[in-house]
């Protein structure tokens, strides 16, 4: 019986949050975070987020460091065309 779990952002959102307060240095979270954030387009929250993820080892790891580049990247094209609108 191969059963799918789906959750809500929302929930997903409140376990990553979980997973910091057990284990803060648990970069993954932050970088899990900072992706929902960015799909809500919470550009704030997005960027707090992938800031903590660096500070908490994700630069250390050649694939999320590349995630992180490539959400910096769309998180800067968003910022600079919401704040030309």
């Amino acid at each position: 019986n191969n059963s799918t779990i789906m959750i809500t952002k929302t929930e997903a959102i409140a376990n990553f949050k979980k997973a910091i307060e057990i284990d803060p240095k648990f970069y993954r979270a932050y970088t899990n975070l900072s992706a929902l954030y960015f799909k809500l387009n919470n550009y704030k929250n997005t960027n707090h987020y992938i800031n903590l993820a660096i500070k908490n080892g994700a630069n250390g790891t050649p694939e999320l460091k590349e995630l992180l580049q490539q959400q910096m990247v769309e998180l800067n094209k968003k910022l600079n065309k919401t704040s030309l609108e």
